[in-house]
């Protein structure tokens, strides 16, 4: 009978899609059809959204998008329809990406990505006046609740003009040049006008005075920056503080060569007195399964291996993946001599206290180390739950146009057969909301009180872990559980009309 039905609504969906206008041969249709076929052949992860009748009713979009070109209808037609088409799938593990995002990708995975025109480089995110700071919806996304207006910062790029400029992570950014995001109270068209003018003349290369609060006395600060092309590729830094508590900041694993880059940084700050760590991984986006498994190795003792279950011949493809003896290992299950192995250079193993901190960003590799330290009970998680894409995998199929359909093509169970928990949970709560509104970091004062240091009442005078970072010469194909930042932040994070997050 479930089969029968099946059927059905698969002849339904087909029909419908029958019905719709289809101008075979445009690169529109060309594109929709290969992006299609790769849904419906390699998707395997948790999305309960029927596949046939989704590809149907982007079809009739499509449709309607050539009507006029018909058999001339381009790519850039059909790109924003399958950016919706991923996007209403619901798994973040599902997306599309442009041609000119697929070079930004390709171009930060080797260390080499900047920014096209001038940024501040710093990102934020503002909350609704709600109890939780969660903004609510109707069901076309439109915004039901007000938005505060202010925003909170919650990454610093290195080496930026914001960084250069002082401006800190967990600041409460209020207004520009004298003028308040109070002012517009919670209007939205309004605040995308401010935000805008903001960009526009960051671009412009146009000198700003930016008002901030700072702390629980919420201390008012002018912080005055000019935007400038950046470096947006981000590697691990460490500081240490004088009484040994290494501040580890990991901001995703995407760029080859991260991992080891860890192992040496805890090398060397063991040489300086390095006790504990507060392994940082907030808004830690995810990235490469190798640069993940290397900082695995750095920090648990013997890690509990993983397998990735394919959605065909799952007897004969399943592959189990780990860290051992100072290297990342893979290796088929049903065929263990058949496989390869990546060792670190030097590798080191930290046995000290540690403590991790994640918020609502972490997501995917970030996810998957957060569930080796929780199984391991390697420290105490602490912050906001994940994301929700910690047990699947991102494989990423290259279209016609340059572009890529990024999808689930695995599963992730421990040895014993339990599967990874999709979103971590954290081990004690500490929200960025609770931050925007008192000016006191909870999560790190619960991570350095957990690995049995003192909160500071004035920021320490820290020592920057120095060591250079050398990415390795591509030994294999760069895997394909990668996280398309871009895709992942855009879709998380707006609301119809309005971005709740942003970068300048």
């Amino acid at each position: 009978m479930k089969k029968f039905v099946i059927a059905i609504t698969a002849a339904l969906a087909f029909s419908s899609m029958a019905g719709a206008q289809k101008y075979i041969g445009s690169p529109a249709q060309d594109l929709f059809d290969q992006a299609s076929f790769f849904l419906e052949t390699q998707y395997f992860g948790p999305s309960k959204i029927s596949i046939p009748e989704l590809i149907a009713k982007y079809q009739i979009k499509v449709g309607e998008a050539c009507a006029e070109l018909k058999e001339q209808c381009g790519y850039d037609k059909v790109e924003p329809l399958l950016v919706q088409m991923f996007r209403e799938f619901q798994d973040r593990h599902a997306y599309y990406l442009s041609a000119a995002a697929v070079a930004e990708e390709n171009a930060n995975s080797a260390g080499q990505a900047t920014s096209p025109v001038p940024r501040v480089g710093f990102s934020n995110r503002t909350f609704c006046e709600t109890a939780d700071g969660v903004c609510t919806t109707d069901d076309k996304g439109n915004l039901t609740s007000k938005v505060n207006g202010d925003r909170l910062v919650t990454n610093v790029i290195k080496d930026s003009p914001a960084d250069k400029a002082g401006i800190k992570y967990g600041d409460r950014w209020v207004g520009f040049n004298g003028n308040t995001f109070a002012s517009l109270n919670g209007d939205v068209t309004e605040l995308n006008k401010f935000s805008a003018d903001f960009t526009t003349k960051i671009r412009a290369g146009e000198t700003i005075v930016m008002q901030m609060l700072r702390g629980a006395d919420k201390q008012k600060i002018d912080i005055t920056v000019k935007g400038a092309i950046i470096s947006t590729s981000e590697v691990p830094q460490l500081e240490l503080r004088p009484d040994g508590v290494g501040l580890l900041r990991v901001p995703d694993y995407l760029i080859a060569g991260i991992g080891q880059r860890i192992h040496d940084l805890i090398r060397e700050a063991n040489g300086k007195g390095l006790k504990s760590i507060i392994f940082n991984q907030r808004g830690n986006g995810g990235g490469s399964a190798l640069e993940r498994w290397f900082t695995t190795g750095a920090l648990i003792k013997a890690p509990d291996a993983m397998r990735r279950t394919p959605r065909y011949n799952a007897d004969k493809n399943t592959v189990e993946e780990g860290f051992s003896n100072g290297a990342f290992y893979q290796r088929f299950v049903a065929r263990p001599e058949v496989g390869n192995s990546f060792a670190v250079k030097t590798p080191v193993l930290f046995e000290g206290s540690l403590a991790v901190l994640v918020d609502d960003g972490c997501a995917s590799a970030c996810e998957y180390i957060s569930s080796s330290f929780q199984r391991a009970k390697r420290g105490l998680v602490i912050g906001e739950p994940t994301v929700g894409i910690g047990n699947t995998n991102t494989a990423r199929f290259p279209l016609a146009n340059g572009g890529a359909a990024g999808m689930p093509t695995l599963r992730t169970f421990w040895t014993d057969g339990v599967s990874l928990p999709a979103q971590v949970k954290p081990d004690f709560t500490a929200t960025n909301f609770e931050l925007f509104k008192t000016g006191i970091d909870a999560g790190m004062n619960k991570a350095l009180e957990s690995v049995g240091a003192k909160t500071l009442l004035s920021a320490p005078v820290n020592t920057e872990i120095q060591v250079p970072f050398v990415q390795p010469v591509p030994m294999f194909g760069q895997d394909a559980i990668v996280t398309a930042l871009e895709q992942l932040y855009s879709s998380a994070t707006k609301t119809n009309g309005f971005a709740l997050q942003a970068q300048y």
